[in-house]
């Protein structure tokens, strides 16, 4: 089970840095609200129970759909932390009511309710996840139940049979009735007693945006176009690039992506030869939040770290509102102005994100280009999940910070001046041997060790017999691959880059087979002297 594990991880940290993006919100492990045994962990034992019937819910065709703004506390890398603004999409068909969205980190997962006379919402427990046949050869792990969870002091869970209920709001919303004296609690559990995610006092109100989202006219002819921003994380500084779409018209534009968290178009005027684009646009729902959008002026950031040991700090995001943004046309691509910031905005108020040094260019389409080479992290984690995690963070930009399209990339890890190549004999769940592994890529084993589960992804390496690992990326358009240079990080956390090396060992196919003194194939179990790539090691 420990790839599924690793799975869920993955989850609740990016739910973590979500809510780390909130404005003036203090995220901790040690919360004041609800009760401490619940803080320090997102998984804790429970009755055994039998598996139940595995049916997953499917929303009918016929179902309208309506827009609602959720709140409630979730289970997260920090604690418990409590998420507001969060677009829930409510599907209703006759009696039978589905939400989407009540998990942060699994927004798409839908749950059946049924409505009940006095108006209330009784929703039984239901299999919303079905387990993942890592193997291949039908063994499946841990499906996934939405339920009602009782919490005691010492954070142990059970699952009564109680249905969870919500109640009619004055507002036409719903609410489950909680209070942070006596939280009522829900959330994910598996069919062997544990429970996933948890979450407490949900409250679901409907939401009417600002404004309506942009559509584009009849007709409109769209181009693409990358657009580059910056943007702060943890104190540091980020660069990023992504491709979206423009269309103008006479002096109207339309941009879609401008923040990248929403996909919904905003619309902007060429007015003296600058590019205005005015505030209070509605930007639809991410699959997470319901964010608008906002533009800011004399943008200030601060982080403050209140107690390491307690996972507890406070991040700010401050910025003086603006009616509008505006662009200057620099050498025929948008640039945004001096001093300004994009912002968008939650429903309940708070930043999701603000973005700045923006600038807006049309695509020239795919043609040859060098891809920049990535960054590397090689973190030792050997003693929690028994592997080293290597971190490479690979930008969809060339050497000179143009954009180039990730769908024509690919990454390998080098180990120790060899290219690697995986196979199912290392201990990976993999349908085939890999050697390049596509951006986007993930093996229909099921596997989730190499895997990209994001713009930085995150591969276990289950071997300590190297000195240093790296990453290497290629680009390929027209039969033309151009490589980066290997970067490596050693076990010391020193960084060496590599220049010139284009696969050279592809076409010898260096791989982590091992062997024995005797010449004999042996797995990853082996004690003992082993033969790998050539070179002796005592393991």
């Amino acid at each position: 089970m420990r790839r599924f594990l690793l799975f869920v991880a993955a989850a609740v940290i990016t739910l973590s840095a979500s809510a780390q993006s909130l404005s003036g919100v203090k995220v901790g492990g040690k919360s004041k609200t609800l009760p401490e045994a619940v803080q320090q962990s997102t998984m804790k034992k429970g009755p055994r129970k039998a598996t139940e019937e595995r049916t997953i819910v499917e929303i009918p065709s016929t179902a309208t759909q309506s827009l609602y703004s959720a709140s409630y506390y979730q289970s997260s890398w920090f604690g418990m932390a409590y998420l507001s603004g969060v677009a829930t999409q409510v599907y209703t068909d006759g009696d039978d009511i589905y939400f989407k969205d009540l998990f942060h980190s699994l927004y798409y997962m839908p749950v059946k309710g049924t409505k009940q006379a006095d108006g209330s919402i009784v929703i039984k427990k239901q299999m919303i996840y079905e387990g993942i046949d890592y193997n291949g050869d039908g063994s499946e792990y841990d499906d996934l139940y939405f339920t009602l969870i009782t919490v005691d002091d010492e954070g142990n869970a059970e699952f009564p049979d109680d249905d969870i209920v919500l109640q009619p709001t004055e507002d036409g919303g719903y609410t489950i009735g909680g209070t942070i004296d006596e939280p009522v609690y829900y959330g994910l559990c598996d069919q062997y007693g544990y429970y996933w995610f948890l979450a407490a006092n949900l409250d679901i109100e409907p939401y009417t945006p600002s404004s309506e989202e942009v559509e584009l006219p009849d007709g409109a002819v769209v181009k693409e176009a990358s657009f580059k921003y910056k943007y702060y994380n943890m104190e540091d500084v980020y660069t990023a690039t992504t491709l979206s779409n423009m269309s103008v018209d006479g002096e109207t534009v339309y941009l879609e992506g401008l923040c990248p968290d929403a996909t919904a178009w905003v619309k902007g005027t060429i007015k003296d030869g600058k590019l205005c684009v005015p505030t209070n646009q509605f930007l639809g729902a991410d699959g997470t939040y319901l964010l608008e959008f906002q533009a800011g002026k004399n943008y200030t950031y601060t982080f403050e770290w209140i107690d390491e040991d307690n996972w507890e700090y406070t991040y700010y995001e401050n910025y003086d509102p603006a009616d509008e943004i505006t662009f200057t046309n620099v050498d025929g691509k948008w640039v945004l102005d001096e001093g300004q910031c994009i912002v968008e905005l939650m429903a309940d108020g708070s930043t999701f994100g603000i973005y700045f040094d923006e600038a807006i260019k049309e695509y020239a389409g795919d043609v040859p280009a060098v891809p920049a080479d990535p960054t590397v992290l090689l973190e030792d984690y050997t003693d929690l999940v028994g592997a080293w995690v290597l971190q490479a963070n690979v930008a969809a930009e060339d050497v000179n910070g143009e954009y180039i399209r990730p769908e024509n990339m690919e990454i390998a890890l080098w180990e120790d001046g060899d290219i690697m190549t995986f196979t199912a004999d290392d201990g990976y769940y993999l349908s085939e041997e890999i050697t390049w592994m596509p951006y986007g890529w993930t093996d229909d084993a099921g596997g989730y060790d190499l895997a990209f589960l994001s713009m930085t992804p995150a591969f276990y390496l289950y071997e300590d017999l190297f000195e240093k690992i790296g990453a290497q990326v290629r680009y390929t358009v027209d039969g033309v691959t151009n490589y980066s240079s290997i970067v490596y990080m050693d076990t010391e956390g020193n960084t060496e880059v590599v220049t010139g090396v284009k696969g050279i060992n592809e076409t010898t196919k260096q791989n982590n087979i091992r062997y024995n003194i005797a010449g004999q194939r042996v797995g990853n179990e082996y004690k003992g002297i082993i033969i790998r790539n050539g070179k002796k090691y005592l393991k």
